[in-house]
């Protein structure tokens, strides 16, 4: 008899998971799965089984709790916790339980702890025959001489768990990696595609880095509704599902890459950006002192004028006029003076005279000594025609001209004598003194001009008409006739409220951010607005951009769980939404994903993958000439290239239990713990089926085929065991009458229906509803009925036609004799 299999864990796809690694295993069957602590209690006590595989961090009861609590009420069950903590691992076996495994481990090595803890023999080597795919694949190498029939077979025998034969194949290295990959692209019909030119980083980092390591894949493009995952094997369907959940309502399209590409797109997309500040070349073995004595004293002889002269070398902070460049996705082209355009990256420095542009897709931003921000959206390009410090570095002049696109500003501060900041288009010049405001260009060339907070002074082309004032809500159009009178923006708007937020932030799919993060208020998302009001925190970004948004929160208060209240306001019509989260180390993930009018709440695995956002920074403050530096600095090498990524070792054996630890002092009274499951009911405490009830009335029939003549009607199987404590049946008597197709069976399902005449079977449930009635055949006589199934929730009715009216109530059956009473639940857990 199989060993039955409880899963406890809050994510589904874990679930699945586990339950897809277990159930073609013949010596075990997964009898439940429960989503919270709670609830992996009560069906553990409902359904006794003999092991349990059990998550620790679970809302409702930890499983810690869980296991202290079934310790004495289920003795023979074995637990095994299955976590991403290493560190609770003693403090799960002093619970009692069997074992303690991580996620991330081989498939193959959970199910040995499994086996181990359930006290089942390991299986014989693996005979089954690898999938179509899988066959084809063999087939493929075979005939083209790349691996022998032998070999095939050898790795088809070793393989252990859920691995399949392509996993093992190129995990072997009897393979090269390039033959492999044209191999599998050809047999999964998944395109090959080169990673040389790495994917960008943001990109990336969209699913765990864990995960992408493990089963060697790589998310390559991500849009708002669509999505890329370059494999190492595409035939592995498993992987590919639960990448899917991770990334939540988009379409997923799958292509084929080698494996050390894979791996160096991932180390790439993960690697610290470095910039040190210094580097001391390496001194060669013999150098002659000449040169250093030389060096030395003409730095003394420096030192000694200017002391003699009473001249004091100091390093005063230098503020120079150039702005710094951050990249969030996509291309960004920048040319500085009157040279070509060139691929930039982050933190690049420019200044007066250079021209940014950002390809389809693109998303930057200038961020200038003064604090001041420019983000620029895809397609846009702008010039910094004048910039200029002013007030020594404390204000800036900035002639900005948009040539095309969109662009969003934030200006830091009130521009003051002397400053300016103007932003020129073909049709507008727009001046501020210190707001937020967007400007975009259409293909016709006229301007748009939103503001959010502030006000925008705004001139046409011709300087003779009056300028338009452009005050936060409102937008105006310039034209080469002038720019309209100012109206209300009526765009669609999203707010996300935290509420006792120490900071919060919502984050884009571009990794943009606005809101709070550590004292700084965050505005890379155009058009966003931020308002604090004692801990409580409203993030607004406009609604008109669908997508998936990621709200992250760290509470002020030790919390175990937070509330996000989204709200989607469009034309005079709002949709709320509100998400509870836990807090884990200190911090709360949830979000949305808003398509048109609808909202929708992201699954746990997508908030919990949710990226870091990108911040942007100042350009760094030029070094002063230090002529010591001579002597101590070179020239930083450039870096080295990146080893490759090695392969996971094989886990090792697991330690033995550790002592228990010292009993801790009794802490406060903990919540009772849920009632004990009721008793078995005791062998004289079946009562007899009630007498069935008048038939309902009779529902309408569904369309169907031609009715098969009656067949007479199977024996009535014995009445099943009465619920716990003679629980009668649902209203309606043991089998209220289905629709006009066929009799019903009293309780339980009909034989199954054949193709050319057997009866089909009925759905599962009290009120054995009959199944669908065969294509063509005449209905056969009814199967001998079967005894009655555990109560449970009334079946659906099959396809012949709705369910008629339930008929009365039949007087309930005698009730045996009360069974024994069940264990009640334990105390709470005791505090440390």
């Amino acid at each position: 008899m199989p060993k039955r299999i409880l899963i406890a864990d809050d994510h589904l796809a874990v679930r699945e998971g586990l339950r897809s690694l277990i159930d073609p295993d013949p010596d075990f069957k997964v009898v439940g799965e429960a989503a919270d602590g709670n609830e992996a209690a009560r069906k553990a006590l409902e359904l006794r089984p003999d092991v349990i595989m059990l998550d620790n961090s679970m809302p409702g009861m930890t499983g810690l709790e869980v296991a202290r609590m079934l310790r004495d009420n289920l003795p023979a069950t074995k637990i095994v916790f299955l976590t991403l903590d290493p560190g609770i691992r003693d403090l799960a076996l002093a619970t009692g339980a069997a074992a303690h495994i991580s996620k991330d481990q081989p498939p193959q090595e959970i199910m040995r702890v499994v086996r181990e803890a359930a006290g089942v023999a390991a299986p014989k080597a693996a005979t089954a025959q690898p999938t179509s795919a899988q066959a084809k694949l063999a087939e493929l190498l075979i005939s083209e001489k790349v691996l022998s029939s032998r070999q095939i077979q050898d790795l088809d025998r070793l393989r252990t768990g859920r691995q399949t034969l392509s996993n093992a194949i190129l995990r072997s290295g009897l393979i090269a990696e390039e033959a492999f990959a044209n191999a599998v692209a050809r047999v999964s019909g998944h395109a090959l595609t080169s990673l040389r030119v790495a994917p960008e980083a943001a990109v990336v980092r969209q699913l765990p880095r864990r995960f992408c390591e493990l089963r060697a894949v790589a998310l390559i493009e991500f849009g708002r509704t669509s999505a890329t995952l370059a494999m190492a094997d595409p035939l592995d369907e498993a992987t590919e599902r639960e990448a899917k959940d991770m990334l939540g309502d988009v379409e997923l399209k799958v292509v084929t890459a080698t494996l050390t590409e894979l791996r160096d797109a991932i180390h790439h997309a993960h690697a610290p950006a470095l910039m040190p500040l210094v580097a001391i070349p390496a001194l060669p073995k013999q150098q002659s002192r000449r040169p250093l004595a030389l060096v030395a004293a003409l730095a003394a002889a420096l030192l000694l004028v200017a002391t003699g002269t009473g001249v004091l070398l100091t390093q005063p902070t230098v503020v120079a006029a150039r702005a710094n460049l951050t990249v969030f996705q996509g291309s960004v082209d920048v040319r500085h003076g009157s040279g070509a355009f060139a691929a930039a990256a982050t933190n690049e420095l420019v200044e007066q005279g250079d021209t940014i542009r950002t390809a389809p897709g693109g998303h930057a931003a200038l961020t200038f000594f003064d604090r001041s921000l420019v983000v620029l959206e895809p397609d846009t390009q702008v010039v910094l025609e004048t910039l200029r410090t002013v007030a020594g570095g404390r204000d800036i002049d900035l002639v900005l001209r948009q040539v095309t696109g969109k662009t969003w500003h934030v200006v830091a501060h009130t521009i003051g004598d002397g400053g300016r900041y103007a932003v020129l288009t073909p049709t507008s010049t727009n001046t501020v003194q210190g707001t937020a405001f967007q400007v975009r260009v259409d293909g016709l060339g006229r301007t748009v001009v939103s503001t959010t907070e502030g006000t925008v002074r705004t001139f046409g082309t011709d300087t003779a008409i009056p300028p338009v004032l452009v005050a936060a809500g409102m937008q105006s159009t310039v034209t080469s006739t002038g720019p309209s009178a100012a109206a209300a923006i009526t765009d669609p708007s999203l707010t996300f409220t935290f509420e006792d937020a120490n900071q919060a932030f919502v984050v884009n799919a571009a990794g943009q951010a606005a809101g709070t993060r550590e004292g700084s208020v965050l505005r890379y998302i155009p058009g966003s607005a931020v308002a604090q009001d004692n801990g409580r925190v409203a993030v607004t970004i406009p609604g008109s951009d669908a997508g998936r948004f990621s709200a992250i929160v760290a509470p002020k208060s030790d919390v175990a769980q937070v509330r996000i209240a989204t709200e989607l306001t469009q034309g005079g019509k709002t949709t709320s939404v509100t998400e509870t989260r836990p807090v884990e180390n200190g911090t709360a993930k949830g979000g949305v994903t808003v398509t048109g009018t609808t909202v929708v709440i992201l699954s746990d695995s997508a908030a919990k993958a949710a990226p870091a956002p990108i911040l942007a920074s100042t350009p760094p403050s030029p070094t002063p000439f230090n002529p010591f530096t001579v002597i101590t600095r070179g020239p930083q090498g450039d870096l080295g290239p990146a080893g490759p990524v090695g392969l996971n070792g094989e886990p090792g054996a697991q330690g033995p239990p550790g002592p228990p630890g010292p009993v801790g002092a009794t802490g406060a009274s903990g919540n009772p713990g849920p009632s004990g499951a009721p008793g078995v009911a005791g062998p004289a405490g079946v009562g007899p089926a009630g007498a069935t009830g008048p038939a309902g009335a009779d529902g309408l029939p569904g369309a169907s085929g031609a009715p098969g003549v009656q067949g007479p009607a199977g024996a009535a199987g014995p009445a099943g065991a009465a619920g716990p404590a003679g629980a009668t049946g649902p209203a309606g008597g043991p089998t209220g009458a289905t629709g006009a197709t066929g009799a019903t069976g009293v309780v339980g399902p009909t034989g199954p229906t054949g193709a050319t005449g057997a009866t089909g079977a009925t759905g599962a449930g009290l009120d054995g509803a009959p199944g669908p009635t065969g294509a063509t055949g005449a209905v056969g006589p009814t199967g001998a009925q079967g005894p009655t199934g555990a109560t449970g929730a009334t079946g659906a009715t099959g396809a012949t036609g709705n369910n008629g009216v339930d008929g009365a109530t039949g007087p309930t059956g005698a009730i045996g004799p009360t069974g024994a009473t069940g264990n009640n639940g334990l105390d709470g857990a005791t505090g440390a």
